[in-house]
């Protein structure tokens, strides 16, 4: 379907006749059945970007609708041999198509840019209530459009002591147009979904996973008066923990008695579609508590109310593109101005490299304080002010840090950044054709983890970001559970392990400099305490300030002038925007005034970013300039060094607020390294070539129980498992054109803790306790995409460790600073 503001678009470019409406179309000549096609670049604005996931696509957020398969969906022809592409590194979109199709793409995007992106928020709220009084609410907004009088109303008998009225979930979640959204707080329940017997009656377990708690979807579609919410959601509440009871009946074989473990439990679903208003309320649904929970047959029931929220997105006077005084050329070499190139909307901009840097906390704080703020936040477009409030609060002990992160990318990179504790449980149990057991194991990380891929927006203001964060709410929980097998008239148990999470998965539109509150949760595993957890998110556009540069106090020079007449051919390192980009080589030389004479060839090798020209020596000099006027006097590496330090919580987000705004962090790093209140945990160095991935590991080698099998000689094998712990880093660097900025890929990994081997114990089904170690690991992990300018360093990553007492007992962070520098 076209949006509402495409359609009007493309019925004013019918009208001015710019396209034609469809009639009978009468023989026509090949000549005329195949227009000419031209290629244009447009600079593509955030909501082609983050708004256009697929139907198919939609359990994942990463994944996109192709730009081709988007421009269709506004209503966009593509003649034979026409086509569109996306590269998401630069935002450039790809067109070929006529010219008649080309001022329609072209008005179609400048409408999208006009628009200033807006952020969406829910919150859903679930009560608990006398019958009389939640039909006499129901009642009441029957008629109306929206039910915000009545949900006040309920909130207000809710403070009163004796009113019956309570809250017993509620969740915040911020979206976006166009896109899918989920948050969730759940007991992730490990259960034995099947039981199977063999010919001989021997038993074999089967294991699944559901989610015990709230989980709320939604895709919201916002019209185009901005107001209008078109809203497809789905509310799942699981208002009390599972029911466990035995399982008894008799095997059709043999005759034996069989008996297994079920968990019964209480779900109230609404699943629906409507249209709302910005500031409006529904009442998603209304049921009656089942089961052991009004076993009394009281006259009880249960309401949940859903609140959305439009707001623009600010615009806040802080922009990383800011005019610069730039030098005066001073030399005739070719100019290297491939950049900035006009796209038809908007500038790209080159010159000047472009990162985005998150800053995420989960704090824990009373529930109505949460709401007080959520109300705030409800009306405001940026949520800087409440989380001042919560800082202010945590200061003086009435709210509580949970999760900290700090994570950087390049546009259109994904990235993560976790620290967990890697929980090793049994994961299958059966036997073989003489009884014994076997035993698998499966791993599942406990902590935090955030996953975002960030899109900034072609005027350097906003940056489009799709989420998704996981936060581990307690513990893992073991219980055992009993099985009676038939086959040997035996009991055996099977330890099993439940897990505490909170998640979000979402996307949303975050001012440079601006700050949001992302969603918030009342932990599973704090049934009956009146707390939330609320997660906020903070990002800004980070601009890579490249510093003076100095000519090398000596050149190397040749002893005999070359024949410039002779053919060479020489291979050169590109960005990965400019090797995949719409231009071919020849057209991006001959554009900087670079001539191919008879014979030349020039083309890209976009898997390797590399730049391949073959033609006569005086030529290759031109090249070479182009591609860097500064080369250095022998072959250029990069020397990186990554520092892993720990601290107590407030030292280390102090220092992540005083890092705002600039892109060399090496003060901060100083200061914080020479600080007592540190402990200096790991460092690394590697020397590397560009383009060339290096790692560092400085490790032990443990050794871990992997799984228990029999063979069919009927052996017993025991399979074990090498883990390196310790600190690893793996880098891959790229240096752009500028000279100056160092494109890296990290992904190091920083073991918190020694390993734990914990002693599990079954009982098979021949009676025999049988006891085995479970190894488990905690690391903090980043893998990310960054650019910095040589001689600095950055902050690339802080986490909350796991593994001691003391890291779940005290607010501590961990975090790793990187410097990057040429060598000469």
């Amino acid at each position: 379907m076209i949006p509402a503001c495409f359609r009007l678009v493309l019925i004013g470019l019918i009208f001015l006749g710019c396209i034609q409406p469809s009639a009978k179309a009468e023989p026509k000549s090949k000549a005329q059945e195949a227009p000419a096609l031209l290629t244009r670049e447009f600079k593509v604005p955030l909501d082609f970007l983050v708004s256009t996931v697929g139907e198919k696509d939609k359990q994942n957020p990463f994944e996109r609708k192709t730009a081709k398969e988007v421009l269709e969906a506004w209503g966009l022809p593509f003649p034979a041999g026409a086509s569109a592409s996306l590269n998401l590194a630069n935002g450039l979109l790809i067109v070929r198509n006529t010219q008649e199709n080309m001022e329609l793409v072209s008005a179609l995007l400048n409408e999208a840019t006009q628009k200033a992106p807006r952020s969406i928020t829910f919150q859903v709220m679930v009560l608990e209530g006398p019958g009389k009084v939640i039909r006499e609410a129901n009642a009441a907004a029957a008629s109306k459009s929206s039910a915000v009088k009545e949900l006040q109303a309920l909130l207000s008998q809710a403070e009163q002591a004796r009113s019956g009225i309570k809250v017993i979930g509620d969740t915040w979640l911020e979206a976006h147009s166009g896109t899918r959204s989920v948050t969730e707080t759940a007991r992730e329940h490990i259960y034995s979904s099947q039981v199977r017997l063999d010919d001989k009656s021997r038993s074999s377990l089967e294991l699944e996973m559901r989610q015990i708690g709230l989980r709320l979807e939604l895709e919201p579609i916002l019209g185009a008066d901005s107001r209008l919410i078109d809203l497809t959601t789905r509310l799942e509440f699981f208002p009390a923990q599972p029911n466990p009871r035995q399982l008894h009946l008799s095997d059709p074989m043999s005759g034996n008695a069989v008996e297994f473990p079920v968990s019964d439990a209480v779900n109230v679903n609404f699943t629906t579609a409507f249209l709302m208003m910005g500031g409006d309320t529904k009442i998603l649904g209304i049921a009656r508590p089942a089961g052991k929970m009004n076993a009394a047959g009281e006259d009880v029931l249960w309401i949940a109310f859903l609140t959305g929220h439009v707001a623009p997105v600010p615009v806040v006077n802080m922009s990383p593109l800011s005019p610069e005084p730039s030098p005066q050329a001073t030399s005739t070499k070719p100019s290297k101005q491939l950049i900035p190139i006009t796209c038809g909307v908007g500038m790209f901009d080159l010159t000047r490299p472009l990162t985005s840097i998150f800053t995420l906390h989960t704090v824990q704080a009373p529930a109505p304080f949460i709401r007080a703020l959520a109300a705030k936040a409800a009306s405001t477009s940026d949520h800087a002010a409440v989380w001042k409030e919560i800082e202010t609060a945590a200061a003086r002990g009435e709210a509580a840090f949970i999760d900290s992160h700090l994570l950087e990318s390049q546009s259109g990179v994904k990235a993560e950044i976790s620290a967990s504790r890697e929980w090793s449980y049994p994961a299958s149990f059966k036997t073989d054709t003489r009884g014994r057991p076997e035993i698998t194991f499966e791993m599942r990380p406990a902590g935090s983890r955030l996953s975002l891929e960030p899109v900034i927006r072609h005027d350097a203001l906003s940056i489009g970001v799709t989420l998704d964060y996981e936060l581990h709410t307690a513990p893992p929980h073991s219980h055992r559970e009993v099985f009676l097998d038939p086959g040997s008239r035996q009991k055996f148990e099977m330890p099993l392990v439940d897990f505490h999470t909170a998640h979000v998965q979402t996307c949303l539109t975050l001012a440079h400099g601006g700050t949001r509150l992302l969603t918030f949760w009342q932990p599973a595993s704090h049934d009956g305490a009146d707390v939330l957890w609320a997660t906020f998110l903070h990002g800004e556009v980070l601009r890579q300030t490249a510093p003076e540069k100095t000519t090398p106090a000596t050149e190397i020079k040749s002893t005999a002038p070359p024949d410039e007449n002779e053919w060479i051919s020489q291979v050169f390192s590109v960005p990965s925007d400019i090797a995949s980009g719409s231009k071919t080589a020849p057209q991006l030389l001959e554009e900087a005034g670079i001539p191919l004479p008879r014979g030349a060839k020039a083309y890209f090798n976009s898997a390797a970013n590399k730049l391949i020209v073959r033609t006569q020596r005086k030529h290759m000099d031109l090249v070479e300039a182009f591609v860097d006027p500064n080369p250095p006097p022998y072959p250029q590496t990069v020397v990186f060094t990554t520092h892993v330090i720990q601290a107590p919580g407030p030292v280390i987000r102090r220092a992540m607020g005083q890092i705002a705004g600039h892109c060399d962090h090496r003060p901060e790093m100083n200061q914080l390294l020479a600080s007592a209140e540190i402990k200096h945990l790991a460092t690394s160095r590697i020397e590397t070539k560009r383009g060339v991935n290096a790692t560092s590991e400085e490790v032990i080698e443990h050794i871990a129980l992997a799984a228990l099998e029999s063979d069919e000689k009927g052996g017993l094998t025991i399979k074990r498992d090498m883990r390196k712990v310790g600190f690893l880093m793996s880098l891959e660097p790229m240096v752009l054109t500028d000279g100056s900025t160092i494109a890296a890929t990290l992904a190091p990994e920083f073991h918190t803790a020694d390993p734990q081997e914990n002693l599990e114990q079954i009982t098979d089904t021949q009676g025999r306790k049988l006891e085995f170690p479970l190894t488990h690991y905690h690391a903090a992990k980043i893998s990310t995409s960054i650019m910095m300018p040589s001689g600095t360093a950055r902050l690339i990553g802080v986490w909350k460790p796991t593994g001691k007492p003391e890291f779940e007992a005290s607010d501590i962070l961990q975090a790793a600073f990187i410097t990057a520098d040429y060598l000469r």
